[in-house]
């Protein structure tokens, strides 16, 4: 992340697609230079839920590497993950 951002509770504004859903759910976690701030989860439908870490805000300093990582599991039918996380600069 070039500049630092502020990613709103819950990640509310956020958006995902998956072109095949899972056969159950398939948790992401969403990661700020190695440490957990949420997860993104996708059902079985394809339905996308976003969640941070205690419901809150999480603030992200300039130069952070976000990362989206695959449980150490993951489920073989799904395919062609993406996701927008929406935030704010500060």
């Amino acid at each position: 992340i070039p500049r630092a951002l502020t990613l709103p509770a819950n990640f509310a504004g956020s958006a995902g697609h998956i072109d095949t859903n899972p056969t159950a759910q398939f948790d992401i976690d969403v990661t700020d230079d190695g440490v957990s701030i949420g997860t993104i989860s996708i059902a079985d439908t394809g339905a996308f839920t976003f969640t941070t870490d205690g419901g809150t805000a999480k603030a992200i300093g300039a130069g952070s590497v976000i990362r989206f990582v695959a449980p150490t599991t993951p489920d073989d039918t799904a395919a062609s993950f993406a996701a927008t996380l929406v935030g704010t600069l500060d």
